[in-house]
């Protein structure tokens, strides 16, 4: 998140290499790569993530990005089926990479009415929900949240 995605790349990859079982690894991976313009990288670090609802919330993305919306919304219907609410940030961020502000609003509201602990990150996703940042809905969700 400080730009610094050389560095943050190595260190990823060697914490895969040390704990390939751990989760979390592999999405970090893929986010890096999605950063420095590697989709197809991101996307083979994304399909080795142990986290299911993160490993369709990258692929999601990624497809959509690759010009692929069709497995995109594969994806996407797959990480509602598996996870429902229990992902509602995941979903709210496909959403955002689809462009659609109003189904990510939702998908955010519905992370606050579930409690979704994805939330406490929300903040920190600048990159992922530019699209609503300025939206009076998602103002108002980080007031509730003594986020703003």
């Amino acid at each position: 998140r400080t730009g610094r995605l050389d560095e943050a790349l190595a260190k990823a990859l060697f914490l895969a290499k040390a704990m390939p079982d751990s989760g979390g690894i592999y999405s970090s991976i893929a986010y890096v790569y999605r950063r420095l313009g590697q989709p197809d990288q991101a996307l083979a670090a994304a399909k080795k993530e142990k986290f299911g609802f993160l490993r369709l919330q990258f692929e999601a993305i990624l497809y959509h990005e690759m010009g692929d919306h069709e497995t995109s919304v594969k994806k996407l219907q797959e990480l509602k089926d598996e996870y429902g609410d229990d992902a509602s940030v995941q979903i709210a961020a496909v959403y955002a990479v689809w462009g659609d502000v109003d189904a990510t609003m939702a998908a955010l509201e519905r992370a606050y009415e579930v409690r979704d602990p994805g939330l406490v990150y929300m903040k920190r996703r600048t990159k992922t929900l530019d699209l609503v940042q300025d939206d009076p809905r998602f103002q108002e969700l980080l007031r509730k949240m003594n986020l703003q």
